[in-house]
């Protein structure tokens, strides 16, 4: 498991990836696009994906939401700009708390989202506490039984979990060396240390004691998104060597470059797929 420090690294390191080819200034967000059909907007993808926790959300009540690993907290301002929720974000990187406090300020939504310095697998909130819990592409990076514990414990009787993420296709021990080889050099420069099966997330849900446990591939919606990296890849070979010969980029984002060609490399093998998982306490 990468330490703490690692993944603070990262995201604090490659925002500027970020920000040049996911619109972070934009969208606010770090997250895959979800394209329709006939889509070529990589921007409004980015934000539909935001619909897929929508759809789950009473918009008429008053709900309250965890966004566990928020980022900017850029879900949780689309969300709340189009229902009645608020929301709790919570995410380890300090320089996202102060941006994201300051979007949400400047949009008027202070009253309605909040963001503070958690890990998401231990806060600090009481029992019972939310009617939702979702996590977009940030779960991969935690201890997952840990995180579906705490999850579990925060949500209220009935709540709902919702996660959109990255998902093994096979178990660990049936992939080849060849295979591993080739999902490691995507995981490596995300600074996550292996992603799971939907079937260890059914399986670990049911033990804890979740119900109406679903799982939906997302492959097809999100392998625009995929190539786009890909794509985007070649080019940024060279900005990320002349920055790194002028110091002004690191290790991580080198290995940010490597990993959107590597994530579509494995896709096309079927290494890997994207997914909704939900779940009801």
């Amino acid at each position: 498991m990468y330490k703490k420090e690692e993944i603070i690294k990262y995201y604090e390191d490659c925002e500027i990836d970020y920000k040049m080819l996911w619109r972070l200034d934009k969208c606010y967000a770090m997250h895959f696009g979800y394209f329709e059909k006939g889509d070529f907007s990589l921007s409004k993808a980015i934000l539909r994906m935001n619909d897929q926790i929508l759809k789950y959300i009473d918009r008429d009540k008053e709900w309250l939401i965890l966004d566990a690993g928020c980022g900017l907290g850029g879900t949780s301002i689309y969300l709340a700009e189009r229902s009645k929720a608020k929301f709790e974000g919570v995410t380890i990187i300090d320089s996202q708390i102060d941006t994201g406090n300051k979007i949400i300020k400047s949009l008027g939504l202070e009253d309605r989202i909040r963001i503070t310095n958690q890990d998401f697998t231990m806060t600090n909130f009481a029992n019972d506490t939310f009617d939702a819990v979702f996590g977009i592409e940030s779960v991969c990076h935690a201890n997952k039984e840990k995180f579906l514990n705490e999850a579990y414990r925060v949500l209220k009787p009935g709540g709902i979990l919702i996660l959109l993420d990255g998902f093994n296709t096979k178990e660990k021990e049936d992939y080849t060396e060849k295979e591993n080889s080739t999902l490691f050099k995507m995981n490596n420069g995300w600074k996550v240390d292996s992603l799971e099966t939907s079937n260890y997330f059914i399986n670990t849900c049911n033990k804890i004691g979740f119900k109406d446990i679903k799982f939906t591939s997302l492959t097809e919606k999100v392998r625009k998104a995929s190539i786009i990296l890909y794509i985007a890849s070649f080019p940024a070979v060279i900005v990320d060597r002349v920055g790194r010969l002028f110091k002004i980029r690191t290790a991580y984002n080198s290995g940010n470059v490597k990993t959107a060609r590597n994530q579509h490399i494995a896709m096309k093998k079927d290494l890997w797929e994207y997914g909704e998982f939900v779940a009801e306490k």
